[in-house]
């Protein structure tokens, strides 16, 4: 039993069309945000993202290097 998929280049081009457009209305949104808004406010906000972009970045390394076996200086078992 085998399952065909069918793609449409037209529907895939409009699709790709409607997210680009989507994309440029969201950055109007942020930067009318931006300006209408204070620095100490937006620039808290952004802090928390990066932070908790840091935050799971480093959780993934933490894992990553408990499952090859790796230390803190390097390789362990080389």
């Amino acid at each position: 039993m085998s399952a065909e998929i069918k793609i449409s280049m037209r529907e895939l081009r409009e699709k790709k069309q409607r997210n680009f457009e989507e994309r440029l209305r969201f950055i109007d949104l942020w930067v009318d945000y931006i300006k209408k808004t204070p620095n100490e406010v937006w620039s808290a906000q952004q802090k928390v993202v990066v932070d908790a972009q840091i935050e799971g970045i480093s959780a993934e390394y933490e894992q990553f290097r408990k499952l090859h076996g790796f230390g803190k200086e390097g390789r362990e078992n080389q």
